[in-house]
């Protein structure tokens, strides 16, 4: 009965398209800094859910939500999407990140800083958000580009973190913690399987006349295997503090300070067994204590290393008179 209704609806969408888009002037043509345009700078700046257009499709971006409110993009939120990997992390951890720059040149891109958000980690957009619908545009630039796949993304479809969207790729992927949380839930994802993992940081005083926090505050920590010379030859892990993103603040009054404050650029401390000196916090994965999971994040780990012994035994085989190969 309506045989247009399909063309007409095609046409509508079109239009609305291009005139929020020509309005807005918010287009995404390429995730790659190498190739960016004057055009290519979006400003996001004040608005709460703002629509940039992606492979001639509109979706829209969220900065943070608090609650049930959604925090609308700082005012300094100028400048370009592009896609970002840690080098000899893996595929799974590559994200879109979005770079401010001091002003509309080109140029400038490495002269500016990542976004964050407001739980002080870089926003970004996860390749498990790309996995979802709402994203299929993003996807579509990402496999276009070369930055993904099809299987590396449908292998991150249908994960869900509560309380925590962004888990744990790598064992050295920096993470924020508050100083007024007894337990840290981290999820672990190893490409194929998620975990969780509890962390029950040093920051509680359990003395009978404290039992309570004592420190407030906000810090970025990771987690690293100790070159401590009395761990040698054993699978342990530390926990090092990157960043003192919020100084931390005594919140009980008259406290003698018997835990010890965490300090930037060292391990994250703990008291030793006899109380008495300080000591740097420890989680020894051989340990049959729920620390097992954590060794997903160490396989990636192990696999890089191995194939770095692979490639070095190969190129100093040639040199073996005993090998095959040495000489003809």
């Amino acid at each position: 009965m309506f045989p247009f209704r399909p063309v007409l609806r095609r046409q509508v969408r079109a239009t609305i398209l291009q005139y929020a888009t020509a309005r807005y002037h918010r287009h995404c043509h390429t995730l790659d800094p190498h190739l960016f345009r004057t055009s290519d700078i979006i400003d996001l700046s004040g608005l709460t859910i703002p629509r940039v257009e992606v492979e001639g499709d509109l979706v829209a971006l969220h900065y943070f939500n608090s609650g049930k409110n959604r925090l609308a993009f700082p005012h300094n939120a100028r400048g370009f999407l592009y896609y970002h990997r840690e080098p000899g992390t893996p595929p799974s951890s590559g994200e879109i990140r979005f770079r401010v720059t001091p002003d509309d040149d080109v140029m400038d891109f490495d002269n500016g800083t990542d976004l964050t958000s407001s739980n002080y980690m870089t926003w970004s957009i996860s390749l498990f958000q790309v996995s979802n619908l709402g994203m299929l545009p993003f996807r579509s630039l990402l496999i276009r580009e070369g930055w993904a796949d099809n299987a590396l993304i449908d292998s991150m479809a249908g994960k869900v973190f509560r309380g925590q969207k962004r888990p744990l790729h790598y064992l050295e992927q920096p993470f924020v913690i508050d100083l007024q949380c007894h337990d840290i839930i981290l999820r672990v994802f190893d490409g194929v399987t998620v975990a969780k993992v509890r962390l029950q940081l040093p920051f509680r005083d359990n003395r009978m006349m404290v039992e309570a926090n004592p420190y407030s505050g906000h810090v970025l920590l990771r987690l690293e295997r100790s070159t401590l010379p009395q761990h040698a030859n054993s699978r342990v892990i530390v926990v090092r503090v990157l960043k003192i993103l919020e100084e931390p603040k005594v919140v009980i009054p008259d406290y003698d300070m018997r835990l010890p404050l965490p300090e930037e650029g060292k391990l994250f401390p703990s008291i030793s067994r006899d109380r008495r000196s300080k000591v740097p916090y420890t989680i020894n994965l051989e340990n049959p204590s729920g620390w097992n999971n954590l060794n997903l994040l160490l396989k990636y780990v192990f696999q890089i290393e191995l194939k770095q012994i692979h490639e070095y035994q190969i190129s100093t085989a040639v040199l073996l008179p005993s090998h095959p190969l040495a000489f003809g």
